[in-house]
């Protein structure tokens, strides 16, 4: 793999990663009233939204599906990227390199996510609901499983 497609696929990674773990918080931040109001004035994406606070366990499985899998995505590819340029003997740095990044974007996006919860739960309903077709077998068997 070249190293721009490399780099690439990482970055689609963690705006994936973004999008789920923000989505959940905002989700589970937003008052479900003022998201009702807007789907009240015509908002499918608001309408989703309700869908989907409505039934907690189904995004929760969705995301969390969404999140793992894109961490595990953009921790192996910039582990390779980065034994490829430093060497595989640099295991400290490589490790620091991976996860002193990532776990500052994780916070700062969550936090943002929080802030403004309603106008981001909003925007990612209808990306969580087509993640939720896609990961369908799996959420469905996490969804049922969290039910009891």
């Amino acid at each position: 793999m070249s190293l721009y497609l490399m780099i690439a696929v990482i970055v689609i990674c963690l705006i994936l990663e973004a999008l789920y773990s923000g989505g959940e918080v905002a989700l589970f931040s937003s008052d479900i009233n003022k998201i009702k109001y807007y789907a009240s004035k015509g908002s499918s994406a608001a309408r989703q939204a309700v869908r989907l606070k409505e039934h907690p366990e189904w995004f929760i499985s969705t995301a969390l599906i969404g999140t793992n899998l894109a961490i595990i995505a953009a921790s192996t590819l910039t582990t390779g990227l980065l034994i490829k340029t430093f060497g595989a003997k640099q295991g400290e740095q490589i490790a620091f390199l991976i996860l002193l990044p990532t776990l500052f974007m994780i916070i700062i996006i969550r936090s943002i996510f929080q802030h403004y919860a309603e106008a981001m739960a909003i925007r990612v309903a209808h990306f969580i609901r087509l993640s939720s077709y896609i990961f369908y077998p799996l959420a469905y068997s996490v969804a049922a499983i969290s039910r009891g």
